[in-house]
């Protein structure tokens, strides 16, 4: 078997809408840090700035680029973005989610060969995935699009029964975790939480999170109280633990005071 070979780094272009959040960066810098640096090289293009915000990609040589595109409809940010894309003249791009769904149109007029979309996640306009008119946006978009990655079994199954996409040419690869860096602690564990929270053996179930509708974290707490009420013995070890706020915070901490199980639930 033989390893390619390249004359020089190929260069992806990873479209997004903006650089404003510690789990985008964090995941493109993965990303990118993971991509072997003698056959990779990457920019960002922004649709949006974020000032503060990208610092760490440029101590990288990472060139970071925005197109300043207004709220609303900006026409001509695409102008912006089809020159940038020429001048760059990227191996490949890579989109995600909606809002960066029409760069695909973009990228195949300025000449980018290999074109790739991400769906990484539901998004606020169409929580659900079946609005008609972004259906129909990723199916007249879907035959520019070279290959689809997804970070879940539902949403490559969704790319393949609601968008249309051929199966071959959908890839899931789920959002990793580093079992070095993350891993079960060690020795006793950490007394955190209100008096009583923490017990011997306790059996905690922990999410990091937006209280909203996108998050449904009432689905996780009736989830929670349907085992606390099971009679299983092993069950009384459960606790919850969920860090966030939002707008259904209030209906979560509602539901485990009626359910008499608050003393068993940190949110």
């Amino acid at each position: 078997m033989t390893t390619a070979t390249f004359d020089s780094p190929r260069l992806v272009v990873h479209l997004v809408h903006q650089l404003d959040t510690t789990a985008a960066e964090n995941g493109l810098l993965n990303l990118i840090r993971h991509m072997p640096p003698g056959r990779y090289r990457h920019a960002i293009v922004c649709l949006k700035d974020h000032p503060g915000h990208g610092a760490i990609f440029r101590q990288r040589d990472v060139e970071v680029i925005t197109l300043n595109k207004r709220d609303g409809k900006d026409f001509a940010h695409y102008l912006r973005m089809f020159r940038t894309l020429r001048a760059l003249h990227p191996d490949v791009i890579h989109t995600r989610n909606l809002c960066g769904m029409e760069g695909q149109l973009v990228a195949a007029l300025a000449g980018v060969k290999s074109r790739v979309h991400g769906e990484h996640g539901r998004e606020t306009p169409d929580p659900l995935g079946r609005r008609l008119k972004y259906q129909l946006l990723r199916r007249l978009l879907r035959p520019l699009i070279s290959h689809f990655i997804a970070v879940s079994a539902d949403l490559e199954e969704w790319l393949i029964d609601s968008v249309g996409a051929p199966p071959a040419r959908v890839s899931q690869i789920a959002n990793g975790v580093d079992s070095i860096h993350f891993h079960p602690r060690l020795g006793p564990p950490a007394l955190v939480g209100p008096p009583g929270f923490m017990v011997d053996h306790a059996f905690v179930i922990g999410s990091v999170g937006v209280f909203d509708e996108d998050a449904n974290y009432p689905a996780l707490v009736d989830a929670f109280l349907r085992l606390a009420a099971s009679g299983d013995p092993a069950h009384q070890r459960l606790r919850l633990l969920i860090i966030g706020d939002g707008p259904t915070r209030a209906t979560c901490l509602d539901m485990l005071m009626r359910a008499g199980q608050a003393h068993r639930a940190w949110p």
